[in-house]
C-alpha cells in the first residue's frame, strides 16, 4: 500500500532522470542513502518529485530496501524498481543509478520529440475533421437538393462523403459509447493480469511492433545480465531478475521458461534461441561470448550495441509522424475539394 494514498501518478521521464542521475552521484560520492534523499528533497523544484523523495526517506527510515520503498510510493515505473533490485543484489547499484539516468534522459527527448512532431499537425486534422463533418451534413446536402432541382444526380464521391456524414451525425450517441466502451475494456484489461497478458503478447509479436521489442527485450535483458553476472550472481537467478526488468509479461514469462530449462544444464544461448523472443544477431554473439568464455564482456557489447540500435529506430518513427501527417491532411483537403468543387461545376453546366 503506498505511504501516500493520494499520489500515485508516475513520474515523468525528466523526473526519473533526474533522479536517478543524483542519487547515483551521491551513492558514488559515499554517502549514505538516507542522507542523499534527504538532500534532495530540499533541492528539487518538481512538487510531485519532492513528495515523492519524502514518502521514500520515510520508507528507509523505516528499515525498507531503496527498491522497497520505491514500490510502496506507487510513483516510479515497474522497471526502475525491477534495476534497481538487480542493482542491490548485485551490489552494482551505484553503477545501474547513473545508467538508469541516461535511458529516461533519452525518453525524455523521444517523449518531447513526438509532442513537437505530433501536436501542431494533430490540431490540424482535427479541425479539418470538423469541416468535413459541417460539409457532410449542412453544405453537401443543400448542394444535392439543388442539383436535384435541376434533374441533375450527385457525384458518387459527394454522395459518399454526405451519405457518411448522414450515419455519423445520426449514430453519433452509439459510435461515442462505442469508443468509450473499448477505452473501458482496455483500461480493465490492463488493471487485470491476463488482459495484462494478452496485451504484451500482442506487443511482442504484432508484425509492426515485434522488431522494435526484440531490440527492446535484447537491450534490457543484456543490460540487467551485465549487472548480475559482475555481481557474481548465479545464472539461474541472473535470468530470473532479468526477466523481471523487462516489464513485458509475456516475454518475461518466456524468459522464465528459460530459466527452468537452464537447471538441466543446456547452454543459455540455445535456450534463448528457443524463446524466440530474441533477434538472431544477439544469439549469434552471445553464442560466441560463451564458448570463448567472454560472455561478461558480450553482454556489456551487446546492450551498448541495442541501447543505439532501439534509439535509432524509434528516431526513425518520430522522424515518420510528420510526413504521415502532411499526406493525411494533404488526403482531406483533397476530399473536401473534389467533394465541394464537382457538385458545383455539374449546377453550373445544369444552368448554362
Amino acid at each position: 500500500m503506498s505511504l501516500n494514498a493520494t499520489n500515485k501518478k508516475k513520474l515523468g521521464a525528466s523526473e526519473l532522470s533526474l533522479f536517478c542521475g543524483q542519487l547515483g552521484a551521491f551513492l558514488l560520492s559515499g554517502i549514505s542513502l538516507s542522507e542523499g534523499l534527504e538532500i534532495m528533497s530540499e533541492d528539487i523544484e518538481s512538487r510531485r518529485l519532492q513528495i515523492t523523495l519524502r514518502e521514500l526517506s520515510k520508507a528507509i527510515h523505516d528499515r525498507k530496501t531503496l527498491s522497497e520503498g520505491m514500490e510502496l510510493c506507487g510513483a516510479f515505473p515497474e522497471y526502475l524498481i525491477k534495476m534497481v533490485v538487480i542493482g542491490e543484489v548485485s551490489g552494482n547499484l551505484e553503477k545501474i543509478m547513473p545508467s538508469l539516468a541516461r535511458f529516461y534522459e533519452k525518453q525524455q527527448r523521444v517523449n518531447e520529440y513526438i509532442t513537437n512532431a505530433a501536436v501542431y499537425p494533430l490540431i490540424l486534422i482535427l479541425m479539418m475533421c470538423a469541416v468535413v463533418l459541417l460539409l457532410a451534413t449542412q453544405v453537401l446536402p443543400m448542394l444535392g437538393d439543388m442539383l436535384a432541382s435541376f434533374g441533375g444526380e450527385m457525384p458518387v464521391i459527394a454522395m459518399a462523403l454526405m451519405n457518411g456524414g448522414k450515419f455519423i451525425s445520426g449514430n453519433y450517441i452509439i459510435l461515442l459509447s462505442l469508443f468509450i466502451a473499448l477505452l473501458i475494456f482496455y483500461l480493465i484489461c490492463r488493471k487485470t493480469a491476463s488482459g495484462r497478458l494478452t496485451l504484451d503478447k500482442l506487443k511482442a509479436v504484432f508484425p509492426l511492433t515485434r522488431g522494435l521489442y526484440r531490440k527492446i527485450t535484447a537491450g534490457r535483458f543484456s543490460s540487467a545480465m551485465t549487472f548480475l553476472t559482475s555481481g557474481d550472481i548465479d545464472m539461474e537467478l541472473s535470468l530470473k531478475m532479468a526477466g523481471d526488468s523487462l516489464s513485458n509479461t509475456y516475454i518475461s514469462n518466456k524468459i522464465e521458461e528459460c530459466r527452468k530449462n537452464s537447471a538441466y544444464g543446456e547452454p543459455v544461448y540455445e535456450i534463448l534461441n528457443r524463446s524466440g523472443m530474441f533477434p538472431n544477431r544477439f544469439l549469434k554473439m552471445l553464442s560466441i561470448g560463451f564458448k570463448t568464455g567472454d560472455s561478461d564482456a558480450v553482454m556489456r557489447r551487446l546492450a551498448d550495441t541495442y541501447e543505439h540500435e532501439v534509439e535509432k529506430s524509434l528516431t526513425r518513427i518520430t522522424d515518420s509522424i510528420e510526413p504521415v501527417f502532411v499526406i493525411f491532411l494533404s488526403l482531406i483537403t483533397g476530399v473536401i475539394l473534389i467533394s465541394t468543387v464537382l457538385p458545383l461545376v455539374r449546377i453550373m453546366s445544369l444552368i448554362g
